[in-house]
C-alpha cells in the first residue's frame, strides 16, 4: 500500500506542475487510478464497519 500511496504523491505533484492541460489531465487519471486501487484494497482488508469508527465525528 505504501507503495500505491507513493506513486499517486508523484504523479499529483507532476500534474501541479505540468506545463500543459493534456500532460497535467494525464497525471490526474494515473493518480486517480492509484487513488482508486488504494480504496479497493482497504476495502479488501478494512470492514466497513471499523472505517466507519475511525472516521472524525461532526459536532
Amino acid at each position: 500500500m505504501n507503495d500505491l500511496y507513493s506513486r499517486q504523491q508523484v504523479e499529483l505533484m507532476r500534474a501541479a506542475e505540468a506545463e500543459t492541460l493534456e500532460v497535467r489531465e494525464e497525471h490526474q487519471e494515473l493518480a486517480d487510478g492509484y487513488g482508486r486501487e488504494i480504496k479497493r484494497q482497504r476495502d479488501l482488508f478494512v470492514p466497513y464497519t471499523m472505517r466507519r469508527e475511525a472516521a472524525p465525528q461532526a459536532k
